[in-house]
């Protein structure tokens, strides 16, 4: 499973991906990453010799991007970027490309918050949702936004698996967090260190 990976900033979930799915075989070498602009995914790239390019993209000039899709040929897209994609491309990489849409509403004190991983359509954030994450808002401001950050990581590991087929379940039990599909892995395998290595990458 070759993967695409595009990026605008400090890119959190690459270093997730990177440091854990490619290891553990869920894609085949390292993922090709697309950025708009140079920022800390493009540095982490750097750093760990993943290959990716930097490139000016436009909704008027999709060519260039284009271009470096089909010479990847990714199975899917991870699409965290800052840009809104043009009706071609989505329709050239129709159900390829997949997008992590956080609910981030502490401000306004909600009672649960959470993360979709959904296909990427014409309309923003119209696409067909594939995978969720519900969180209750408990505990201090950035307890929750590390609960937000790491179940948005376990939904693009959990879309991977769910698309490329994978059957077993894994029975996750936790009051607080809630999945669906379940998840198809133990959570528990990324343990404290994993996320301290993800902050210092």
């Amino acid at each position: 499973m070759n993967i695409g990976f595009f990026v605008s900033g400090n890119e959190g979930n690459l270093k997730f991906f990177y440091e854990v799915l490619e290891k553990r075989g869920v894609c085949e070498g390292n993922p090709y990453v697309v950025a708009d602009r140079d920022c800390l995914a493009t540095s982490f790239c750097k750093k760990r010799k993943i290959p990716y390019s930097v490139i000016s993209y436009s909704r008027e000039s999709p060519r260039e991007l284009q271009s470096i899709l089909h010479k990847i040929n990714p199975s899917f897209i991870i699409t965290n970027w800052y840009k809104i994609f043009d009706k071609e491309t989505g329709q050239l990489f129709s159900r390829k490309m997949i997008n992590l849409h956080f609910k981030d509403a502490l401000e306004k004190r909600c009672q649960f918050l959470g993360a979709t991983v959904h296909w990427v359509e014409d309309i923003v954030d119209s696409g067909e949702i594939i995978a969720q994450s519900v969180i209750v808002n408990e505990g201090g401001f950035r307890q929750i936004l590390g609960k937000i950050f790491r179940s948005g990581c376990f939904l693009l590991l959990n879309t991977l698996l769910i698309l490329r087929g994978e059957s077993a379940l894994y029975q996750f039990q936790d009051k607080n967090i809630f999945f669906a599909p379940k998840l198809k892995f133990d959570p528990l395998i990324f343990n404290k260190s994993v996320w301290d290595k993800i902050k210092e990458t």
